[in-house]
């Protein structure tokens, strides 16, 4: 009985270390930015971006005409 105990124990600590050492996301502050004729025209207010979503934005441009959208991260 006292091994299985040991054991449960032993899995338990190793469960959590092993959960301790990932690796944190990463977060920006991103704000849209408008740019016409390259020309910065406007800007949003910023929110905070992490992970996939802060990836998404960063690639996401959207162009029509002369005017740009973007997203910006710093």
């Amino acid at each position: 009985m006292k091994k299985i105990a040991l054991i449960i124990l032993f899995v338990a600590i190793g469960g959590f270390l092993l959960n301790s050492c990932t690796e944190e996301e990463t977060c920006k502050q991103c704000k849209i930015v408008h740019y016409k004729d390259g020309v910065k025209i406007s800007e949003e207010t910023p929110e905070e971006k992490c992970g996939d979503d802060l990836i998404n934005a960063q690639n996401d441009v959207t162009t029509v005409g002369t005017e740009t959208t973007k997203w910006e991260c710093n």
